[in-house]
C-alpha cells in the first residue's frame, strides 16, 4: 500500500443497487484511482435469494476505476458478522490498515481524503482506535472533526493493531463493563442500552460484529474520530436490509462539502458531541421516562465525585 491510500473492503450481499451506487460514489472520489478496493459478496440464504444474490455478484464484477479489483463471492451464506469479520482479516493479512464500507452506504466525493488524512495522522496513536465517516444529525452540529469513545460501524477505518484488539466473547465484555463501572457511560446515561445488545449476543451468539467492536474499543478506553458534518449517507433505512432499525428519517444528515478539516490534537472525547448524541437518542425515543433519566445521570455524577475525593 502506497502511504495515504488505504485499501477499500466493500461488502455485498442482495442488494445490487444498493452496492452499484455505493461503488459509484466510491469511485466518484479522485483518490480511488490510486486505491485498491476488493469487494465481499455473501452466497444466498435460500431460493428467494438466488437472483439478486447472482445481480449483486455481476455489480460486483463491472469495471471501476480503482487501482485494483479483486472480488470475493461466498457460495454459501455465511452471514453479516461472519463476512464482514473475515473480509476485514482478509485484507489486513497484506496491509496495515483498510477502509470499510457496506453497500446501503453512499459517500462524499471528498470521504477517501478524510478517512485516509485520518488513518495517517492518528497511525501512532493507539488510543485511537477507528476513522468514521457517518454523524448522526445533532441538533447543534460540530462542523470538525472530534472524538466519541468506543467505535463505529458506517464507513469506518482501521489499523491493523487496533482490530487485533476485538474481543468476541460477549460475556467478558459485560463483566468488564460492570467491573470497571461503566454501564451508565456506556449506555449514554439511558438513552441507548449497548448493554443490552451485548446481552443478546450472549443469549443468542454472534449476531452483531459491530456491538462487540464498540464494546471492546469502549472498554480499552479507545476512541472514534468522527467528521462532525457526515461524509456518508445511509440508504439502509429503506427497509431492504437483514438488520434494518429505527424510522428512516432518524438516519437522514446532511452530507459535507468541506474539503479540509481540522484534526483534534488532544486524544479526549467531545463532551459536546457526547451529549448532542444522548440528546439525538432522547428525541428518537422519547418514551423513556424523564426521571429515570434524571437519577442515571445524578447516579453517574456522584459516582464520579467519589472517585475523585
Amino acid at each position: 500500500m502506497a502511504k495515504g491510500f488505504a485499501p477499500i473492503a466493500v461488502f455485498g450481499f442482495n442488494r445490487p443497487e444498493h452496492l452499484e451506487a455505493c461503488l459509484k460514489s466510491l469511485e466518484a472520489n479522485p483518490e480511488a484511482i490510486k486505491s485498491s478496493l476488493t469487494i465481499f459478496v455473501d452466497g444466498p440464504r435460500d431460493s428467494r435469494d438466488v437472483g439478486l444474490v447472482e445481480s449483486t455478484r455481476e455489480v460486483a464484477k463491472k469495471e471501476y476505476g480503482f487501482a485494483s479489483i479483486e472480488v470475493i463471492i461466498h457460495e454459501a451464506n455465511i452471514g453479516l458478522a461472519p463476512s464482514i469479520i473475515s473480509g476485514v482479516n482478509y485484507v489486513l493479512e497484506k496491509s496495515e490498515c483498510l477502509i470499510v464500507l457496506e453497500d446501503d452506504l453512499w459517500v462524499a466525493p471528498t470521504f477517501l481524503d478524510y478517512m485516509n488524512q485520518g488513518l495517517d495522522n492518528y497511525r501512532d496513536f493507539p488510543k485511537v482506535a477507528s476513522i468514521h465517516a457517518y454523524c448522526f444529525q445533532f441538533q447543534n452540529p460540530l462542523n470538525e472533526p472530534f472524538f466519541l469513545r468506543g467505535a463505529d460501524c458506517l464507513g469506518w477505518a482501521t489499523w491493523k493493531d487496533r482490530w487485533s484488539c476485538i474481543s468476541f466473547d460477549s460475556t467478558e465484555l459485560l463483566k468488564s463493563i460492570k467491573d470497571q463501572d461503566l454501564t451508565d457511560l456506556f449506555n449514554l446515561d439511558g438513552a441507548h442500552s449497548y448493554s443490552s445488545a451485548l446481552e443478546g449476543e450472549v443469549k443468542h451468539g454472534l449476531h452483531s460484529w459491530a456491538i462487540h467492536w464498540h464494546a471492546s474499543m469502549f472498554v480499552q478506553n479507545r476512541l472514534t474520530l468522527y467528521p462532525g458534518v457526515s461524509l456518508i449517507q445511509y440508504l439502509g433505512a429503506d427497509g431492504s436490509g437483514t438488520h434494518f432499525v429505527l424510522d428512516k428519517t432518524h438516519w437522514d444528515t446532511e452530507l459535507s462539502e468541506k474539503t479540509s478539516w481540522v484534526f483534534p490534537k488532544l486524544l479526549e472525547e467531545s463532551t459536546e458531541a457526547r451529549y448532542q448524541l444522548i440528546e439525538y437518542f432522547r428525541r428518537i425515543w422519547p418514551s423513556r421516562p424523564f426521571l429515570v433519566r434524571v437519577l442515571r445521570r445524578l447516579k453517574r455524577i456522584f459516582r464520579e465525585s467519589l472517585k475523585r475525593s
